[in-house]
């Protein structure tokens, strides 16, 4: 009897290390920031096959367009709002992997403001994040405002992106390369706000915050950052 009793709590207890192994790997294996993870979660999402962004299941994406100069009306023929220019950009330097609709994270003091919310790219109490790999960037409050500090960066780059801006308020700095409207001109003496795309505290939106770096001027180049809608 004894000898049956030992069989049994040994095949018990190699039993149970093995489902712990079992739930062990699945939980590695569910892990998005592992491509063997990715990997499944998108099988899953897509049985069928074909590749989707693992963003989009998680929340909302955001990636980051090429540079650009301050003028957006050459993005498109003729004169039109900044702004609504700057997101047919978005659109048209959409990942592949991506769907929707993306608009611009810049402002333009009247037809797009952060504060209040006005034809705002972000939503309220909403989770964003990196196309790139897929990172948590931060869930916006009920007013569709990043939190500071996020938990990661705006992108896994550095660089700067056009915003036009005011980092401790939110609001719409006067620095918006602004000729007849916002967003309009290539003019070395007119300057427009940016944003540090490796930064985690409001010089994020803003480097005049606390880094002290000027406004760039709207003859230079910077990205532009793309939220879905």
């Amino acid at each position: 009897m004894t000898y049956k009793k030992n069989i049994r709590t040994i095949a018990g207890s190699v039993l149970l290390l093995a489902l712990a192994s079992c739930l062990e790997a699945e939980r590695t294996d569910l892990d998005p920031s592992s491509t063997a993870g990715y990997a499944l979660i998108n099988q899953i999402l897509n049985p069928s096959g074909g590749s989707s962004s693992l963003c989009e299941s998680l929340g909302k994406c955001i990636f980051v367009a090429p540079a650009h100069d301050g003028d957006f009306a050459t993005v498109t023929s003729g004169n039109g709002n900044g702004v609504f220019i700057a997101d047919q950009y978005c659109a048209s330097n959409r990942p592949a992997g991506l769907s929707g609709s993306y608009k611009a994270f810049m402002i333009d003091g009247n037809n797009r403001t952060a504060s209040p919310a006005v034809d705002w790219a972000l939503q309220a109490s909403t989770s964003y994040y990196r196309y790139a790999d897929n990172a948590r960037i931060d869930t916006t409050d009920a007013s569709a405002l990043l939190t500071f500090p996020l938990d990661v960066s705006l992108s896994t780059n550095v660089g700067y992106f056009w915003t036009g801006l005011v980092g401790a308020t939110w609001g719409n700095a006067a620095n918006r390369c602004f000729s007849t409207v916002s967003w309009n001109t290539t003019s070395g003496g007119l300057s427009g706000r940016r944003g540090d795309l490796s930064a985690l505290d409001e010089n994020s939106i803003d480097v005049t915050f606390s880094s002290g770096l000027p406004s760039l001027t709207c003859d230079q180049t910077a990205h532009v950052l793309c939220v879905q809608q």
